[in-house]
This record gives structure tokens, sequence and C-alpha cells, in this order.
């Protein structure tokens, strides 16, 4: 399942040693079965809209089904990365907005594209990664390292130009 995504949006279910299946919307008519070799989709047929930064957590959750991913970490992450065609990850939009999600909801990890990394550090009881390929998500998922923890002095980051805010606040 995609944890962090809204609930009317189409998702990605499986079991480990099963085949995995793709429901998109509210009958149980419309599960669909992925072949475990290969799996095609087409995301915006769902009749949802469909956002960048839910490539990444979708390919990990194929791999997962296919017994690539331990469970153990994936539960406890959410991720968002725009997935290329060669596995790296490209940059998305609202990386701070995410990482305050995932903290709300008690995640633990929360692994973005390198280049949003700091904007998504900046919240705070959360650990946040970035990452440039999917090998480096995977790799750390399964505990093989790879990743390290990005963590942002917000007092440093921010009371250089809080004079110069607090000024043209009160304008």
């Amino acid at each position: 399942m995609l944890q962090g995504a809204s609930s009317s949006f189409g998702r990605l279910a499986g079991q480990c040693g099963k085949r995995p299946r793709a429901h998109c919307g509210g009958s149980r008519k419309q599960w669909i079965p992925f072949p475990l070799e290969t799996v095609c989709g087409q995301y915006g047929s769902c009749g949802y809209s469909w956002r960048a930064g839910y490539d990444l957590p979708l390919a990990v959750g194929i791999l997962a089904t296919d017994e690539k991913v331990k469970p153990d970490k994936l539960s406890r992450t959410m991720m968002l990365g725009e997935l290329s065609l060669d596995g790296s990850l490209q940059p998305v939009k609202g990386g701070f907005a995410d990482s305050h999600k995932a903290r709300e909801m008690g995640f633990e990890y929360l692994i973005v594209p390198r280049q949003n990394v700091r904007e998504a550090a900046v919240v705070n009881r959360l650990k946040v990664y970035g990452a440039s390929h999917i090998g480096e998500v995977v790799r750390f998922l399964n505990d093989e390292g790879g990743l390290i923890p990005t963590e942002i002095d917000t007092r440093a980051e921010f009371m250089p130009n809080r004079q110069s805010l607090i000024s043209t606040l009160r304008m």
C-alpha cells in the first residue's frame, strides 16, 4: 500500500510471495492481478490525479512484493521521488510538507531525492535521507547501508536572516 497517500488514491497492494494486485477505486471488481515476472501499468488510468513523487514508493512496493526489499524497515519508512528510466531519482515539489506529514503519521524514516533533502530535513524528530538512485534506497531498506541521515541546525540556518525577516513583516 502507498502509505502517506490520501485514502482516495488508487493503492498498490500485495503480499510477499503472492501475486500483487492493483486497486483502482471503490469496488472489489476493480482488482487487477500483476504477473510476478512483468509489471506494467498506467498510473492515471484509475481516474485520480497522479503526483510524480509516487514513482519511488510504487517501485519499491513492487520490489517488496517480489521479496527484493525486506519489510522490516519498509513499514517505518515514507518515501517520495520521481523515478527516471535509469533508476535515478529526480527532485519533486513539497519536500517540507511531506516530511511534516511523515512525522505526523509516525514514520521513523523519510527518503527523498538528494536535491530535496535539505528542505525535508528541517522537520525535527524524523530521520531524513537523500538518495540519488533506487539502488541506494533498496540497500538502505535491506540494512546494507548506503544512506546517511541529513540533519539541519535550524537555528544556524534561520537566525542570521531573522532580523531582516522581522523588519519585512513589520512593513
